[in-house]
């Protein structure tokens, strides 16, 4: 089990608010994450790992090239 946050992006590129859980796996997390998807996309995180970005307009499918990571420090 690992934890994740689910960040709601307002159309600014800013944060409206967070939902941390914990989920099996990256797919797990995907997909609680897509009940937070509202007018809004929503990114998905573990920690400083950037896990997808989920489009609200195509109903939480992962925007191409969502899938990165940030670098190690």
């Amino acid at each position: 089990m690992a934890e994740y946050r689910a960040y709601v992006v307002g159309r600014d590129g800013h944060y409206l608010r967070s939902h941390a859980f914990v989920a099996a796996d990256e797919e797990s997390a995907i997909e609680h994450a897509k009940k937070f998807i509202d007018v809004h996309n929503v990114e998905l995180w573990s920690g400083t790992r950037f896990i997808a970005r989920l489009n609200h307009k195509a109903k939480g499918m992962p925007c191409m090239g969502t899938r990165l990571s940030l670098p190690a420090r």
